[in-house]
């Protein structure tokens, strides 16, 4: 008896695989949905979009990688959306990253309806490391001018949200004191307000376009790069490593499905992106863009995470006691 249990086991084993096997062989069979939680024309649903387009010519006929925008929440609503979608490998998700892991630290996974480290990563699509900006009249020109001063301001959407969480890391890591300056609607307002001596420092990625204008006429300089590797617009920039500080901080997009995602379709899934991410019509429109190059498979967009649930993750409880009240 335990003999055919055995083999009636061995069977359905067999079947169970030889099911999957098929299944995967047959995927994708139709449109595969990408949401954005940010808004159309931004830089995530660009960079999604110009994914998709590339993509077209790997897909089998007839199927496309279509953008779906679930705007609203501070990007939670979209998030919340990829996560509790059906882990078939039909709908995915162009994540931020490293803010939406510092929103659920802060806020706690019950709140928030999400757990970035349970998505399944399927490529890193960007990492755009953050620098240290001032402007150009500023009295601060060094790392070390920033840390002896009794207070510096640092400008910022909103407290606990967005690039708050990331500044108030660097903060803590570099040493320097803050004080926050916020209200300000992103990048458009943030660095015309520093030049105009709002505050004293904003955390920006200087390798981004809007940034390089700025570098390029001399309206902003920057202090230092939070990264191991010196930036491309201002090569002089010294590195955080540099400065024997291991800190490495970057605006982090990954393309993520929901947790439980099958292997196999996972794999399909990491080498269209791959292909499409490395295929030379994707790098003309990045070139002409202006945007960064440096997309990565799943293990990459794993240890992007790795990196910031360790840079984050110790500052939980005095970002929660920084809040306002």
């Amino acid at each position: 008896m335990r003999k055919w249990v055995v083999i009636a086991l061995l069977l359905t084993l067999v079947a169970f695989t030889q099911a999957t096997t098929v299944a995967a062989a047959d995927f994708p069979k139709k449109n595969i949905t990408i949401i954005v939680a940010g808004s159309p024309g931004g830089g995530f649903d660009r960079l999604a979009r110009g994914i998709g387009r590339t993509m077209r010519k790997y897909l089998p006929k007839g199927v496309h990688l279509v953008v779906k925008n679930i705007t609203g929440g501070g990007l939670v609503i979209g998030t919340v959306a990829m996560y509790k979608a059906k882990p078939d490998g039909y709908t995915l998700g162009h994540l931020f990253t490293d803010g939406m892991l510092g929103k659920q630290l802060i806020s706690g996974v019950a709140k928030t309806g999400y757990d970035v480290t349970k998505f399944t990563y399927i490529a890193r699509v960007g990492a755009e490391p953050y620098s240290l900006i001032v402007g150009k009249n500023s009295k601060f020109h060094t790392l070390e001018d920033l840390q002896k001063a009794k207070r510096v301001k640092w400008g910022v959407e909103g407290i606990g949200v967005s690039r708050w969480i990331p500044t108030f890391v660097a903060a803590k890591e570099l040493g320097i004191q803050m004080d926050v300056v916020s209200g300000y609607r992103g990048t458009s307002e943030g660095i015309p307000a520093m030049i105009r001596n709002d505050f004293d420092v904003y955390l920006q990625p200087i390798d981004h376009p809007t940034t390089a204008t700025y570098i390029a006429s001399g309206d902003v300089r920057p202090i230092l790069h939070l990264h191991s590797e010196r930036p491309v617009n201002a090569p002089k920039t010294p590195t955080a490593a540099e400065k024997g500080v291991d800190l490495r901080l970057y605006v982090g997009r990954s393309i993520v499905a929901p947790p439980g995602l099958p292997d196999d379709t996972k794999k399909i899934l990491e080498d269209l992106f791959m292909k499409a991410m490395t295929d030379p019509e994707y790098k003309e429109f990045l070139a002409k863009s202006k945007s960064p190059i440096v997309p990565g498979d799943s293990k990459v967009a794993q240890a992007d995470l790795d990196n910031y649930v360790k840079s984050y993750s110790k500052y939980t409880q005095a970002m929660r006691e920084a809040l306002p009240k």
